[in-house]
This record gives structure tokens, C-alpha cells and sequence, in this order.
């Protein structure tokens, strides 16, 4: 009886861990991926850093930046239609002042930007976090986007199931490789045990 147990509750962690979390490649272009999330520290709206951004989709996002009046307070987002190469949203999250431990503001900032994908339909995103390099940010990364794509649909019918689409790929600009899967494996007990 204990044995049938334990092989239903490895099935189930191995349906779960499905999204996989890494470092950008050298040479990658942000606009190959169908959302592009930037984690912001506030600021005055002109001054807001829209870090990797470029071209003609910088100076877009920079003028709906302005027009909304976002600062990149803690626990804000705004979500940005674009069309550049297979970019169709930039998500910009804030994370409030640059002022000692803002590991939580990061991991609600990942969640955000993956969450905004995954309500779209949306497969494949990157995110940009400032000091992502740092080990306690890229597990901030992970754990936001990890948890982002988590839904119980134990209970849902097929045609329910569908409707929902989760991220099969989250890329970050910069981090650390034991970091991201610390994260991933922390978020992936948390979604365990809510199941």
C-alpha cells in the first residue's frame, strides 16, 4: 500500500516540473521571445531603466512609460502590446527603491511578467532583473516564475484544461545557474503540496 503511494506522488511531482528557467544565451535577441518582463527600481517616468531594451521598441515603451505615469513602485506592472520580431508584450514590473533586501519585490516581479504570459497564451519569456547575477535573485526569478505558471486542475474537466496554457520556457538576461534551480525546486514543493 505505502509503495502504490510513493510511485502516485512521484508521478504527480514529475508531471509538474515542465517550465524550464535558464540564462540567455550569448548573441540572443530579447525580441525572439513572445514576452519580454523588465523589473524595474522606481523612479521619475523619464528616468525609469528599461534595461535591454532597444530601438524602436524602447522609445515606444518609454513613451507609454511616460503617458501612464509609471514609476516602478513595489507591486505595480504594465503590460505593453508590441510587435517586434515575435515580441508581443513587454511587461514592465516595479520593485520599488533600491534599498537592501528586495528579494521578495523580484520573485512578485517574475511572477507578474510570467503570469501576464500565461493569461495571453503566450509559451516563451524573458525577463530582465537588475543584479539578477547575485545567487538570492536568480532564486527570487525562479520561484516568481515558477509559481506563475502553477494552477490546480485536478478537478477540471478537458475542455477547462485547455483554456490554460503554461510557459514552457523563461530565459533571464543575466543570473546564476544554482540559483534558478534552487528557486525551481523550492517553487516546485510549494506547488506540490498545494496539489
Amino acid at each position: 500500500m505505502m509503495v502504490v503511494a510513493e510511485e502516485k506522488r512521484k508521478m504527480v511531482w514529475e508531471e509538474r516540473v515542465e517550465m524550464n528557467i535558464k540564462p540567455l544565451e550569448e548573441g540572443a535577441k530579447m525580441e525572439a521571445f513572445e514576452v519580454i518582463g523588465v523589473l524595474v527600481h522606481e523612479a521619475d517616468p523619464e528616468k525609469v531603466d528599461l534595461g535591454p531594451l532597444r530601438g524602436e521598441m524602447r522609445d515606444f515603451c518609454r513613451r507609454c512609460v511616460v503617458n501612464e505615469g509609471f514609476r516602478g513602485k513595489a507591486g505595480t506592472s504594465l503590460r505593453i502590446p508590441v510587435t517586434d520580431g515575435a515580441a508581443k508584450l513587454v511587461v514592465l514590473c516595479g520593485l520599488g527603491k533600491d534599498e537592501g533586501d528586495v528579494e521578495e519585490a523580484v520573485r512578485e516581479g517574475a511572477y507578474r511578467a510570467v503570469r501576464a504570459a500565461v493569461s495571453k497564451g503566450f509559451r516563451s519569456v524573458v525577463l530582465h532583473a537588475p543584479k539578477a547575477d547575485d545567487r538570492a535573485r536568480s532564486r527570487s526569478v525562479a520561484e516568481g516564475a515558477t509559481l506563475a505558471n502553477y494552477r490546480f486542475d485536478k478537478y477540471l474537466k478537458k475542455e477547462d484544461d485547455d483554456k490554460f496554457r503554461r510557459v514552457e520556457e523563461v530565459t533571464v538576461t543575466a543570473g546564476d545557474a544554482a540559483g534558478f534551480r534552487t528557486g525551481a525546486v523550492l517553487a516546485e514543493c510549494q506547488c506540490y503540496a498545494r496539489d
